[in-house]
């Protein structure tokens, strides 16, 4: 089925050029109007780029889910049965992030630096550190990279259509012929109004960390 974007006819939030949301708003979807992560998705795949968001939500993901113990391979002789698991689960959870967006060749290779893709991995594989800190540098790096690119060419985007109150044809995507990164992992739920967020997050994102 095509997946489009929402319909801009709303009078309250055409004045793109007052309400221009930050790109911390977008993704945290608190962006007015039209302005919505959903949006910003759709728009990522006409892109071929949203592997950069997927990363970004996940790594999101895996850092709230610090545990009241040491994270380093040299502390788990020490943790009791409840904590090790944990700690199990926290290490495929990196893995599959590292296996999916840093490892060279991986599905969803994240365009980073040599020097922050081999730190990462050196911390992680040799030194066996799993806190969720270990991906601040990445995480940062496809920020930046999504600030400098995608979310001022979304922006742009957004108030020609909002000055055209027209759909075009280049938000309006069948997914069966997309190619992009998240076209495997479901469809967007988009209507008329805010959309809080898309379906493809939890399920994409649980695929990535290997949650049931």
């Amino acid at each position: 089925m095509p997946v489009a974007v929402e319909d801009y006819t709303s009078t309250e939030d055409n004045d793109f050029s007052i309400h221009k949301p930050s790109i911390h708003q977008i993704l945290l979807d608190q962006g007015p109007g039209h302005y919505t992560l959903n949006n910003f998705a759709v728009f990522l795949q006409t892109q071929f780029c949203s592997e950069n968001l997927a990363f970004w939500l996940a790594s999101r993901q895996y850092k709230p889910a610090l545990p009241e113990f040491n994270l380093h391979l040299e502390s788990s002789s020490l943790l009791n049965e409840n904590q090790n698991r944990r700690f199990v689960d926290l290490q495929n959870e990196m893995f599959g992030l590292i296996e999916s967006f840093i490892r060279p060749g991986s599905p969803y290779e994240l365009n980073l630096t040599d020097v922050v893709r081999r730190r990462l991995l050196k911390t992680v594989e040799d030194q066996g550190d799993f806190h969720p800190r270990v991906l601040d540098q990445a995480r940062e790096a496809i920020l930046d990279l999504m600030k400098s690119t995608s979310y001022p060419l979304f922006l742009e985007l957004s108030e020609q259509q909002a000055a055209a109150l027209v759909l075009p044809s280049t938000l309006s995507r069948d997914r069966s012929d997309s190619g992009s990164a998240l076209s495997d992992y479901g469809s967007f739920s988009v209507d008329k109004g805010r959309v809080a967020k898309p379906k493809w997050h939890t399920k994409f994102i649980s695929k990535v960390l290997k949650r049931p």
